[in-house]
């Protein structure tokens, strides 16, 4: 298993519709500029391909 931290403060809401598709993203503004493991950037994160 992975050790993961807990995380305090982070809230992050994403919200699919029917067919898999991201409709809302809530709790962007509780994530750190950056974080160990992570893309470096929000942006990154929000324009990855799906797997």
């Amino acid at each position: 298993k992975a050790k993961i931290p807990a995380a305090h403060g982070q809230h992050l809401k994403i919200y699919f519709d029917g067919t898999g598709t991201v409709t809302k993203i809530e709790g962007l503004e509780t994530i750190p500029e950056s974080q160990p493991g992570l893309p470096a950037s929000k942006e990154a994160i929000l324009t990855a391909p799906p797997l």
